[in-house]
């Protein structure tokens, strides 16, 4: 039997962030401020990253080549570092800031040791 290949591995956690996002929307607000006021302002934008996420996710699961998933592997590393350009200012204090660079450039990172490691197989 193949083994699944790393960017299935990678969109398969994708996709239970997504869920997570979608369910639990404030996650994003409490990342970001400890303002309760403030947090449901976020709680938008986590929904958009649950659909956005679960998307991309499906179409790296379910591509028919590996041109195919890899192009939306890289679709996903575009969007953790745009998410860290726009959301590390969006963040109140120094240590959400690092939250916020830890998350998103960390799992831009493991999507293109992904792709780098599919290319190898």
């Amino acid at each position: 039997m193949k083994k699944p290949s790393y960017s299935a591995l990678i969109s398969g956690a994708t996709v239970a962030y997504s869920v997570f996002a979608l369910t639990n929307p404030r996650h994003l607000g409490k990342a970001l401020t400890p303002s309760p006021l403030k947090q449901p302002d976020y709680d938008v934008v986590a929904r958009t990253f649950g659909v956005r996420d679960l998307v991309i996710s499906a179409l790296a699961l379910a591509a028919p080549t590996a041109a195919t998933r890899e192009h939306a592997m890289l679709g996903r590393v575009v969007f953790d570092l745009t998410d860290c350009a726009l959301f590390t200012r969006e963040a109140a204090t120094t240590g959400a800031k690092a939250k916020v660079m830890a998350a998103t450039l960390g799992y831009a990172a493991l999507n293109a040791a992904a792709i780098a490691a599919d290319r190898k197989r």
